[in-house]
């Protein structure tokens, strides 16, 4: 039991945080053809790290462009079991501080587990330069979650999910 609190303390401690962000990417466009990738790496010392990928493979017909990407994004490092504490502090606390210890435990792992990313996308769209300064992309986006992976959504559920998400823009100068 000691060892699993000092493995939650080692993973949620902030004292002597550092981070680093790299990022890597490159783009071509060859006559009417066009692709691009992109790494990304984040790292937070002691907490974690995570890195994600980006493809692109599009193709210029006319006014149009019609595209089709991958990425995926993932924290380093498993996911947090809810510790068992219980029954062995149970002889020590009785059952009510037992199961308040039970709880700060598990509350700890899925405050860890919250912050991590484990997703993955496919995206299909289509750009159309309808004006010399101005065009309208049109894109639909296929996103699975997996467990203990909904960082990014901006909610703490440990839950798989999985979401698809439609969006039109328009991009102009002026």
């Amino acid at each position: 039991m000691a060892d699993e609190a000092a493995a939650l303390r080692r993973r949620l401690d902030l004292d002597g945080i550092w981070g680093n962000f790299s990022e890597i990417g490159v783009r071509q466009e060859l006559t009417d053809w066009q692709w691009s990738a992109e790494f990304v790496h984040i790292a937070a010392k002691p907490l974690s790290s995570e890195s994600s990928v980006a493809l692109m493979l599009g193709r210029r017909i006319g006014d149009w462009t019609p595209y089709a990407g991958y990425g995926w994004a993932k924290t380093s490092g498993a996911a947090l079991a809810p510790p068992s504490w219980g029954a062995a502090l149970q002889p020590l606390l009785g059952p009510a501080g037992a199961a308040q210890g039970q709880a700060l435990g598990a509350g700890a792992a899925q405050a860890y587990n919250a912050t991590r990313v484990q997703q993955s996308s496919w995206s299909v769209g289509a750009r159309w330069d309808f004006h010399p300064q101005a065009a309208l992309k049109l894109q639909w986006d296929e996103v699975r979650v997996s467990a203990n992976g909904a960082a990014l959504w901006g909610h703490a559920s440990t839950d798989a999910g999985r979401a698809r998400v439609a969006s039109a823009v328009v991009d102009f100068i002026f």
